[in-house]
C-alpha cells in the first residue's frame, strides 16, 4: 500500500484512532477528527503522507507527516483504544522500589503488533507492518 492509496481511503470529517511510533521508537495513541488528508514532496523524499485533524473536543488544528516508506502505523475507524504501554511487568520490587522492564527495544514491531491484538476491531489500514 502506498500514500496516495491510503489518501485515498481517509475521508475528512470521519474519526479514526491512530497508533505509530515516535522519533525515539516507542509508540503512542492519538485519537482525531481528519481535516484533510495530502500526499506531498517533503525534504528529500518524492511522496509524504500529511494528516491534519482535530483532536476530540479540541479546537487546535494539528498534523502528523509520515515521508519515510520504512515508518509503521496503524489506522482504526472511529476512536479505539489500543494498547500503548512500554512497560511489562515489575522484574523486582525491594524496598519500595519498583523494577520495571520495556516490553521490547525501540522501534521494534511487537508494540504495533500488541495494539493491533488488544482491539476487537480489525485496523482500516496498517503500514509497514510484516
Amino acid at each position: 500500500m502506498d500514500y496516495k492509496k491510503i489518501a485515498s481511503i481517509l475521508v475528512p470529517g470521519e474519526k479514526y484512532t491512530l497508533t505509530a511510533l515516535t522519533d525515539f521508537g516507542f509508540p503512542y495513541r492519538q485519537h482525531m477528527t481528519i481535516l484533510e488528508v495530502s500526499v506531498t514532496p517533503y525534504a528529500q523524499y518524492k511522496e509524504s503522507l500529511l494528516i491534519r485533524f482535530k483532536r476530540p473536543r479540541g479546537r487546535k488544528v494539528l498534523s502528523v507527516r509520515f515521508y519515510a516508506q520504512h515508518e509503521e502505523f496503524v489506522i482504526w475507524k472511529g476512536h479505539v483504544s489500543p494498547k500503548t504501554e512500554l512497560y511489562g511487568e515489575p522484574v523486582q520490587v525491594d524496598s519500595g522500589l519498583i523494577v520495571r522492564q520495556g516490553r521490547y527495544r525501540p522501534f521494534h514491531q511487537g508494540y504495533l503488533r500488541d495494539a493491533i491484538a488488544s482491539v476487537i476491531e480489525q485496523p482500516l489500514l496498517t503500514f509497514g507492518i510484516n
